[in-house]
């Protein structure tokens, strides 16, 4: 049988790991993530647990390149080594110890949608349709011969975690799948997606940032995107961080209502109406009505999110002003 490592530190990883432990793939040995990463991947998972478990060699590790990760690695004598959930570039040491290969995945269709936090970058295009794929991994990002592709649809008015579950199950059934051939001597190819390459950015937790001079689709899309496993959307109202996890198109009826951008014109439960750019939408999910559990309302009817930068400054212009008069007034008494 094909003698297979597996890396990752996320809950994709763990449910693809799982499944190949369920269909008895030959698992030598576990890379994992360790303490120091715990707050940094957002949709962290106990792989160590798992691993440990089933009996499975395990390595916590923060950086797979280090000589402590190659030396664990040339111990397990593998053929593979399934990259699961890892977003570290695998340097040519590594990629050496696995005379078979490294499978990367990723969840677009390649040569498309290369880089980082496809997800969130899905639905913010409001794609209705991706693919994930499994590839050869070479030390240049999602560049190597493609094995595998799967497509999935994608409903309306997705959040961040239906799409991870799509992800993840197609995942799940394609390293599977790929296991089971490597075992019979079969390696499959795919032709790259006839699509033009293109490269998603870095996201990182302030991009949730709502502006509310946005149009309210485009809100809508954010708040979606950047919801759990991902830090979530958020504003700011008199000085206190409001986030956002859930998003509602208005109806009708919330039409009728109009603001400055920014501003609550209704409240429903968790849930307040707020005006965008071009009509109001719905938003909220973790009670934004309250602060910290505290029942104390921070959020009332024409309150407005967000800060105006012009009377930010001249508050900062006065206190800047005040405090050198009252330098020199301490000046005078020292003279």
């Amino acid at each position: 049988m094909t003698r297979i490592m597996c890396l990752g530190g996320n809950i994709e990883t763990e449910i693809v790991l799982q499944g190949l432990i369920g269909q008895q793939a030959q698992i030598v040995g576990v890379f994992c993530a360790d303490d120091a990463l715990k707050t940094e991947i957002s949709d962290y998972a106990d792989i160590a647990s798992i691993a440990r478990s089933r009996g499975l060699p395990c390595l916590p590790i923060s950086d797979i390149n280090s000589s402590e990760a190659i030396d664990f690695a040339a111990q397990q004598n593998a053929d593979y080594l399934f990259v699961l959930g890892w977003s570290q570039i695998i340097e040519s040491r590594m990629l050496a110890q696995f005379p078979k290969g490294v499978i990367g995945s990723h969840p677009a269709p390649l040569p498309f949608g290369k880089g980082r936090a496809p997800v969130p970058w899905t639905i913010l295009r409001g794609d209705r349709r991706s693919a994930i794929s499994l590839f050869r991994m070479t030390e240049r990002i999602d560049e190597g011969a493609l094995l595998i592709r799967r497509w999935f649809d994608i409903g309306e008015r997705p959040y961040a975690m239906d799409v991870y579950d799509l992800v993840t199950a197609n995942l799940k059934r394609a390293f599977c799948d790929l296991a089971c051939d490597l075992d019979n001597g079969i390696e499959p190819t795919v032709k790259p997606a006839d699509l033009e390459a293109s490269i998603y950015a870095r996201r990182r937790p302030e991009d949730g940032w709502i502006n509310f001079d946005h149009d309210a689709e485009y809100i809508d899309r954010l708040v979606r995107a950047v919801s759990p496993p991902y830090p979530g959307a958020y504003s700011y109202l008199d000085g206190t961080k409001i986030r956002f996890l859930r998003a509602e198109p208005a109806n009708e009826t919330d039409l009728q209502y109009h603001g400055v951008t920014g501003q609550i014109l209704r409240k429903r439960q968790t849930m307040l109406l707020i005006q965008c750019a071009d009509s109001p939408i719905w938003l909220g999910g973790n009670n934004p009505n309250t602060d910290r559990g505290d029942s104390r309302p921070i959020c009332k009817l024409g309150d407005v999110f967000g800060y105006r930068a012009e009377d930010k400054l001249q508050i900062l212009e006065s206190r800047i002003t005040q405090l050198e008069e009252q330098l020199k007034a301490l000046e005078r008494i020292k003279c």
